[in-house]
């Protein structure tokens, strides 16, 4: 599949057909990472997950109960997505409501990670990352409530970025955790990421949370000969498996002999967050999902109404990473605790809250990470890592990664 930044080059006939060639080949290959081949206006093709408006295409969160509803609208992101050169082609699979670590709640069906047909791909944005790994689209959007961009780039072997929140719109995307939800990139490697970030980013007065800061295109500013100062968190990594531990070892070496300073800090809070996330987002859930009550979307569900019980206290959380941040540009993470498990495979929900461990944090302090693929374990399957930032630091994050990116050389 050629990249993002080669298909920028193409005219709208070879565009055109690169969309029949994706299409065919996705139905084909039975990762059943599309759901739909729905095709919006001209332009570089970007597969879009099924929780974000495209004009009378039916959006339906990966859920039965709204089969039948179509958009009125394009949110944000779409329309800055046009306006740069792209459009909207087909809808990703994913979690249902985007609550799942694996693609296998959807309405649609499981969806297949492209490194083995009985993994899964990761979640919620399982679709939009097996797709681009898969070689049948060129770059997707995502959401990341908890993770689920970057965890399910991390299973499949591409890169996911989770911008900083408020720096993309979440206008027009069907709100999970209203608090912690942020649009991304899922893109075959770095520089397409920030290519696709630069398109979404912007302040929309149709979103309270977007900031005003001044956006700088990150793409025009790219440095991977930047030397960066880089924390590593010892006590971090405990949980993780040997093949995850031994790739973050391998990672640090590597980031040395390029050039960056590798410093060791330690979190003593971690394991508090997986609590407060699931609080927080929960609460949030139930009053956002409260509209699908039958009478202004979806099918009639007999029941009583549920009480609004929104509760924002993201800004509590963060304190400890912002106090290494005095110290570091970036830190070094791992994005999951193993690679990607076989279909299946999870039937304690404790053990698939886990596998958010490493990246739900990042979420409740608002703060912007990318994950790229480092290595491959003993039966092949992707370990990705993170690099997380400062709040609304994106270039340094895209800088680190792409510096990472080109030391590794990781080969699919």
């Amino acid at each position: 599949m050629i990249t993002l930044k080669e298909a920028l080059t193409k005219s709208q006939e070879e565009l055109d057909s690169l969309k029949i060639e994706m299409e065919a080949k996705a139905k084909e290959g039975g990762l059943n990472a599309y759901i739909d081949f729905a095709s919006s206006g001209s332009g570089v093709p970007i597969l879009i997950k099924d929780n974000i408006q495209v004009k009378d295409w039916s959006v339906t969160s990966g859920s039965e109960i709204l089969q039948g509803y179509v958009a009125p609208y394009n949110a944000t992101v779409i329309k800055n997505l046009k306006a740069k050169g792209f459009s909207a082609f087909g809808r990703a699979n994913m979690d249902e409501f985007a609550m799942g670590s694996t693609t296998e709640s959807s309405y649609y069906g499981a969806t297949k990670n492209p490194y083995g047909e009985d993994r899964v791909p990761g979640g919620s944005s399982g679709g939009s990352a097996s797709a681009v790994a898969g070689g049948i689209a060129i770059a997707a959007l995502g959401s990341d409530t908890g993770g689920s961009i970057r965890q399910p780039a991390s299973y499949c072997g591409c890169v996911g970025m989770k911008p900083t929140y408020g720096r993309v719109s979440r206008f027009g995307l069907a709100s999970y955790a209203s608090s912690l939800d942020q649009i991304g990139p899922i893109t075959q490697n770095v520089e397409d990421s920030a290519i696709l970030y630069d398109a979404i980013a912007s302040h929309d007065e149709k979103d309270s949370t977007c900031s005003t800061l001044e956006l700088v295109s990150v793409t025009e500013n790219l440095n991977a000969d930047r030397k960066m100062t880089i924390a590593v968190i010892d006590n971090y990594i405990a949980e993780a498996s040997q093949d995850i531990q031994d790739a973050y070892a391998k990672t640090v070496k590597v980031l040395e002999e390029a050039g960056h300073t590798i410093i060791h800090k330690s979190m003593a809070n971690t394991k508090y967050d997986i609590a407060t996330y699931y609080i927080v987002a929960t609460a949030e859930a139930t009053t956002n999902l409260a509209r699908y009550d039958g009478i202004r979307y979806g099918k009639r569900i007999e029941g009583a109404n549920l009480e609004e019980t929104f509760r924002n206290t993201r800004a509590q959380f963060g304190d400890e990473v912002n106090k290494i941040f005095e110290e570091a540009d970036l830190i070094l993470s791992p994005v999951a605790p193993t690679v990607a498990p076989k279909i299946g495979s999870i039937h304690d929900p404790l053990e698939m809250y886990k596998s958010d461990m490493y990246t739900i944090a990042i979420n409740l302090a608002g703060l912007p990470a990318i994950s790229l693929p480092v290595a491959k374990d003993s039966e092949g399957m992707p370990i990705g890592l993170q690099l997380i930032g400062k709040a609304f630091d994106e270039q340094s994050v895209f800088d680190g990664a792409l510096s990472l990116e080109k030391a590794i050389n990781y080969t699919k």
